[in-house]
């Protein structure tokens, strides 16, 4: 049975790579996925094998990987997204893939395949905005707040997974969903600046003293129901010591995420002890006007840029 299931993944697997198609992205594309790799080195470091020439295929999915016997970085992009001829989702794809061409040598952090792809995420919006892409208002971000959510607790679980050989072993939606709003709050909580430490840091205890008060509390307390394996890093936060500040920043965080009732709960909190807190009252409005306005959760698939099926 073990030799049979080896042999159709094999079959599977050549299937797939028979089915690549090389392409050559249109100029102005071209450049920019330059840029892409020169600003990550720039935030990340660069990588021994910066000179390890990148292949752009056509396939069934959206990914990379590293062909190291032949010294090559391969980035494959789905046809659906080649045919639309999107800009903005396209040049997302380069970026976030490119991301992952400079980094993938790393360890630490970024070896964790969901903290991986939030700061693939956040690494990709970075550099669409420096190539002065409108991403405001956030149109596509109301969009992901409709999807099926899971528990924080769930993200440590690993289930980020790109079996090409198998699509019902693939990364479900509402776990993608999860990591990247999950991954977007967090980024505006800290900053990019911050935010970018990530992959360099070897646990998020050496990420956490990067970060200033009073984001840091606040960025904890985010972190800590979905990460397991750092009890000791979190066992000094906790929602009932936090400060009226960083009760604002954490509930603002929840709001993003579209966790409305927790932070109508946080934000509350903030208005026990200052009744007439401004920002704690803003931030309950937003969240009851948003909660009501038909962003009701749904598990459908699309094809909007960082929420792939594979």
């Amino acid at each position: 049975m073990g030799i049979y299931k080896k042999t159709i993944e094999i079959f599977n697997a050549t299937r797939i790579l028979l089915s690549l198609r090389s392409i050559d992205l249109p100029e102005d594309l071209e450049e920019f996925a330059e840029r892409c790799k020169d600003k990550c080195c720039e935030w990340f470091g660069k990588p021994e094998d910066y000179d390890w020439e990148v292949y752009t295929f056509s396939g069934p999915l959206t990914y990379s990987q590293c062909v190291a016997n032949v010294k090559q970085y391969w980035i494959v992009i789905d046809r659906v997204t080649l045919a639309e001829q999107d800009m903005k989702a396209l040049s997302y794809y380069v970026a976030n893939e490119m991301y992952h061409r400079v980094v993938w040598t790393l360890g630490g952090l970024r070896s964790k395949r969901w903290i991986d792809e939030i700061v693939a995420d956040a690494t990709a919006y970075e550099l669409l905005r420096l190539e002065g892409f409108d991403l405001s208002p956030s149109k596509l971000h109301a969009h992901l707040r409709t999807f099926k959510k899971l528990p924080d607790e769930v993200l440590s679980l690993q289930m980020l997974t790109w079996d090409l050989t198998d699509p019902k072993r693939r990364t479900p939606t509402e776990y993608r969903v999860t990591a990247i709003l999950f991954g977007r709050a967090l980024r505006n909580l800290v900053g990019w600046d911050v935010f970018r430490k990530i992959p360099g840091s070897a646990n998020w205890a050496e990420w956490l003293a990067y970060v200033p008060e009073p984001q840091r509390a606040a960025a904890a307390c985010l972190l800590k129901p979905a990460v397991t394996d750092e009890p000791e890093t979190f066992a000094q936060y906790d929602i009932a010591n936090l400060q009226v500040s960083e009760l604002l920043l954490l509930g603002e965080a929840l709001a993003f995420r579209g966790k409305f009732d927790e932070a109508i709960a946080v934000s509350n909190r903030v208005l026990s002890t200052d009744p007439g807190n401004v920002e704690a009252m803003r931030i309950i409005a937003d969240c009851e006007r948003e909660s009501g306005s038909g962003e009701v959760e749904a598990s459908a698939e699309g094809s909007t840029p960082g929420v792939t099926t594979a």
